[in-house]
């Protein structure tokens, strides 16, 4: 056979094989199955890959709860990147790891719910459309946001293995709960939109950094009274009261430009107070 001829052929099968049988990868047998009983997998055949074209328009995918249907949940979510258009994953209540758990190639991102599973760092810092997160009940000690995370607005993070959280970087968050992280010594979400905020459980905490934002007193909910919390920066916010009477161990205090009526601190071995500008209305202080 003719050489070029023979060339040519090669080139057009590869051409044709590219356009019409790309596949990805799908190594993870409980995340496979999943995607054939919900009738993405068109094909329906058990091999450990997925045509392409069956996931990358894919906009919304759930498969969360898998253990209650496959007796195992997704431990391995390889393959998740094909899906190039996802907008909207839950894939909670599963065995997932942070080893199979990429998901820096799905920018188009906006709502994930990764709860219930088994990670221990979660990176999102490619996510940039990223608006609502659920992550709590894993074994999280770390979670990576930063700047470029300007569309997030909520996070649930609670249950978790957090020693400490920064999330300082971030500028929207309008609500955030934290709670039940019994290992967390020090949370930052200064410098937020934050109305509600829950760290109730984080029997650890020492330092709570909320300044900056527009919680208010009904919608601040602390760890119960305890002699741990040492330092507490609430200011900048929207509190009219405030009883910290209970944390005996506190030592700095800042509630500076709020609102504030009433502040209880009594019982307190606070050494540094910081009333300074607002509260023009406090009327009681104990």
């Amino acid at each position: 056979m003719n050489t070029k001829y023979l060339l040519t052929l090669i080139f057009l099968f590869g051409i044709s094989s590219f356009t019409f049988g790309q596949y990805t990868a799908i190594p993870g047998i409980v995340f496979e199955q999943e995607l054939i009983d919900k009738g993405i997998d068109t094909e329906g055949t058990f091999d450990g890959q997925i045509l392409t074209t069956d996931i990358n328009t894919l906009t919304t995918l759930d498969i969360s709860s898998a253990s209650n249907i496959q007796g195992t949940g997704i431990v391995n979510l390889t393959g998740i990147a094909g899906f190039a258009l996802l907008e909207e994953l839950y894939c909670d209540d599963n065995k997932l790891i942070t080893a199979n758990f990429d998901l820096s190639s799905n920018v188009a991102l906006t709502d994930l719910d990764c709860s219930d599973n088994l990670l221990t760092t979660l990176d999102l810092t490619a996510n940039t459309l990223l608006e609502d997160l659920d992550c709590s009940s894993n074994s999280l000690t770390g979670l990576t946001l930063d700047a470029g995370n300007s569309a997030l607005t909520t996070i649930v993070c609670s249950s978790n293995s957090f020693v400490t959280l920064d999330l300082s970087a971030l500028t929207t968050l309008t609500s955030l709960n934290a709670s039940s992280c019994t290992s967390m010594t020090s949370l930052n979400c200064s410098g937020n939109d934050i109305a509600t905020l829950s760290v109730s459980g984080n029997s650890a905490l020492e330092t709570l950094n909320c300044s900056d934002n527009l919680i208010t007193t009904a919608n601040l909910t602390l760890p119960t009274p305890n002699a741990v919390l040492t330092t507490l920066n609430c200011s900048d916010n929207a509190l009219v009261t405030l009883d910290v009477s209970g944390f005996t161990g506190i030592v700095t205090l800042d509630v500076s430009d709020n609102s504030l009526t009433s502040l209880d601190c009594n019982g307190n071995l606070i050494s540094t107070l910081t009333l300074a500008t607002g509260n023009t209305g406090l009327l009681t202080l104990d």
